[in-house]
């Protein structure tokens, strides 16, 4: 199998994605994906087809329909209680400032969307014979990481102790490039 291969259910499902993201995003989406979802009709030609695409509404209950579903769950701040000692964790979940609450309101507004998402929890390794003092200084502990639907392409998984569980996961990422 290549490294790029998709599984199955990731190939059955990317298109119906990328048309629930445009329909998300709105009439601008809709309308740069042409033909794609605005079909040119017989003997139209080309500056009749923009006239007809620019002249098309969209109505985005999409988006309203994400957001309120989104609004609803989180209506009611979370209650999250944790030790102490977790609580700068809590306050940073990912590394770059988002709470657990945003994270958590990241993830639901995705899975409304589309209907699945990912989460990495992530544990740098602490330097050989660093201190726990020394890795909280340096900012090494557990973080979380969210990918969209469309970023997790293959995944395997294996019957353990009467339990189905993931294996192997194959992730879409992008390197930040030096400017």
């Amino acid at each position: 199998m290549a490294i790029d291969s998709e599984h199955p259910d990731y190939t059955k499902r990317k298109v119906q994605w990328q048309k629930l993201r445009d329909c998300n995003e709105g009439q601008e989406a809709v309308h740069a994906a042409g033909v794609k979802y605005l079909p040119k009709l017989s003997g139209q030609s080309d500056a009749e087809y923009k006239a007809y695409v620019n002249r098309s509404l969209f109505y985005g209950a999409t988006a309203r329909t994400v957001d309120g579903l989104t609004g609803m769950i989180f209506r009611k701040a979370p209650q999250i209680e944790v030790p102490e000692g977790l609580k700068k964790m809590i306050a940073d979940v990912t590394l770059d400032g988002l709470d657990l609450t945003g994270f958590a309101e990241e993830v639901v507004e995705d899975v409304v969307e589309v209907g699945r998402c990912g989460i990495l929890v992530d544990h740098p390794a602490t330097p050989a014979g660093a201190t726990q003092a020394q890795a909280e200084a340096s900012n090494i502990r557990p973080f979380l990481k969210h990918y969209d639907a469309e970023a997790i392409f293959n995944w395997k998984t294996a019957s353990r102790n009467n339990a189905l569980v993931l294996t192997q996961v194959r992730l879409w990422e992008c390197a930040p490039t030096g400017t």
